[in-house]
């Protein structure tokens, strides 16, 4: 019997109201520390106000709370989540560039490039409206003469002059000047200008200019230290004369350039390629960097390319240079000679203001070529009796022609234009000669025994394969009838 009793009464758990809800604090709180702090705090402050009665509830209150809290998280414990099998389906693969659909939604994969750089883009107006010099500096392949040429294209009216001592580019109309003595003669007819107050715009691009500064000529002779006052002078004052010349240096070192402390502000700075990143570290990572006075912007002819090389990457929004006239003296060679030409430059030739027969003599005197015929032929075909001895050609069948075209009245000699429009369709050379005066002046040098190029050179003053020569080679064989000799 009392085995009955105990096997009952062993499986019965006796509970009374006290725990099972929450009346004070843990309506509000969770936590068992929080409530059993409270309490005691409560209890303390209300014994001092009201004494043990008012204690002993708060006590009371604050214990029911814990064990109610503290069974709700017996019944409540954490539970690990159940992993749930999902049945896999294999997939194809997708090629990068074709289309990818997933539930519905279509995605085209493509291939983004490696970076993406967004500069601003160069701002070539600002060039033009500053008031100081320029200087471009930059590694070898960093597109120095590009982005000179870029620059010059807006300058609009401005006569080009261009001293290039490695004569590999083509400045399309602009004066081009290659041999250092010529060089040295412009610069010194420059300053000369420039001290007149000359106000007619051209602009001077000074390509190699520290080859041209430390030749020999800067250091003694004539020409000593002609390089350095031309750069000094250059900075700031010729702005004010409608002038700007620009250097294009291969060195960040511009006092080696001859650009000393004092003078280095009167000067904008375009620093490009490596020199660009050496200069200015923090500058964005681009095949072809460009800073332009502390700010970096996009290379104007090179900036859509993503990979740089020294050679081969074709420049962009890059147009032949179109030089306005140029009316001061210009210097060149002739027979190693230092010349000036004083009548200017125009359309790509050397500007004539006289009349036809003057013209014709100074075609003789401008030309650098070569004029010597070799002596073994002249003494198997003899020339004519008639024939100059000092140029081989005769001139006594023309003397008439000429002498017209000289009396006649034309802009040249009725000192301008006014109301007279002569028709130059069928005028060639750089005299203006008309067709059948050309013809015969062609056809007694090839008796003398000029080659076709030296005909070329020496009528329309022209060296081959350099401005002009595409001209002037097409009007030759209009006239010759396209054959070669």
């Amino acid at each position: 019997m009392n085995d009955e009793l105990a096997n009952i009464t062993s499986g019965i758990k006796f509970e009374n109201d006290f725990g099972q809800e929450t009346l004070g604090l843990g309506r509000l709180t969770k936590d068992q520390g929080v409530i059993a702090v409270s309490s005691l705090v409560g209890a303390f402050v209300g014994t001092a106000i009201v004494g043990l009665p008012l204690a002993a509830i708060v006590l009371l209150v604050g214990l029911n709370d814990i064990l109610s809290v503290n069974k709700k998280h017996k019944k409540e414990p954490n539970q690990e989540l159940q992993a749930i099998d999902v049945e896999s389906t294999p997939v194809e693969p997708t090629a990068i560039g074709q289309d990818t659909r997933l539930d519905a939604i279509q995605v085209n994969a493509v291939e983004l490039p490696k970076s993406i750089i967004q500069l601003s883009p160069f701002d070539r107006n600002r060039i033009i409206s500053e008031s100081k010099g320029l200087a471009l500096i930059g590694d070898s392949g960093s597109a120095k003469t590009c982005v000179a040429m870029y620059i010059a294209n807006g300058f609009n009216g401005y006569g080009i002059i261009v001293f290039d001592p490695h004569a590999k580019t083509d400045w399309g109309n602009a004066y081009v000047i290659t041999k250092m003595p010529a060089i040295y003669e412009q610069m010194r007819i420059l300053l000369d200008v420039l001290d007149d107050g000359d106000e007619s715009p051209f602009l001077v691009i000074c390509d190699e200019w520290m080859e041209i500064r430390f030749d020999r000529l800067n250091k003694s002779g004539d020409y000593k230290g002609l390089a350095d006052d031309f750069i000094r002078l250059f900075s700031t004052k010729p702005r004010k004369f409608n002038k700007l010349a620009v250097f294009v240096l291969h060195s960040p070192n511009v006092e080696a350039a001859g650009i000393d402390s004092s003078l280095r502000e009167n000067y904008e700075k375009i620093y490009l390629g490596r020199l660009a990143r050496k200069e200015f570290p923090d500058i964005k990572d681009c095949a072809y960097p460009c800073v332009f006075e502390d700010e970096e912007f996009e290379h104007p002819t090179h900036g859509h390319h993503n990979k740089f090389r020294k050679n081969g990457n074709a420049p962009r929004d890059l147009q032949p240079l179109n030089s306005a006239a140029i009316n001061i003296p210009l210097a060149y060679i002739d027979r190693g000679e230092v010349k000036t030409h004083k009548q200017g430059w125009v359309n790509g030739s050397f500007a004539y203001q006289t009349n036809a027969r003057e013209r014709f003599e100074l075609l003789w005197s401008d030309t650098n070529i070569d004029m010597n015929i070799d002596m073994e032929n002249r003494k198997k075909d003899p020339p004519s009796s008639d024939i100059r001895t000092d140029m081989d050609i005769d001139m006594s069948d023309m003397e008439s022609d000429i002498s017209d075209i000289a009396n006649a009245e034309t802009p040249d000699n009725t000192g301008g234009l006014g109301d007279i429009e002569r028709d130059t369709s069928d005028m060639f050379t750089s005299a203006q000669l008309p067709r059948h005066q050309a013809l015969r002046l062609i056809d007694q040098m090839k008796i003398s025994g000029l080659s076709q190029t030296q005909i070329i050179q020496a009528l329309w003053g022209c060296e081959k394969n350099k401005a002009g020569w595409s001209k002037a080679y097409s009007q030759f064989k209009e006239l010759t009838g396209g054959a070669d000799d």
